[in-house]
């Protein structure tokens, strides 16, 4: 699935409009994307292991890459920011 950058601002109206795209929110929105696969990943590994210290190894590194998704999320909520699915 593909991703592509939007940055809305509001009209005095409650209208949204697209506005350029700075290279700070192309990081930020990049980071975001990549630490959606980095919890597809961790989740995977979580799901095969059977060992105990590496289900708890595993449960570790999930929940920070939830913390950084987390993290990532508001500040796209408040730069304005939020990826549109493409074709």
């Amino acid at each position: 699935m593909q991703y592509q950058a939007v940055n809305m601002t509001h009209t005095p109206k409650g209208r949204s409009r697209r506005r350029t795209i700075t290279p700070e929110d192309k990081s930020v929105l990049t980071a975001v994307e990549a630490l959606r696969n980095e919890f597809i990943q961790a989740h995977k590994k979580l799901s095969a292991a059977t060992d105990e210290e590496l289900i708890d190894c595993f449960i570790y590194e999930l929940k920070a890459v939830q913390l950084k998704y987390s993290y990532y999320i508001r500040v796209c909520k408040e730069k304005g920011l939020r990826l549109a699915e493409t074709m």
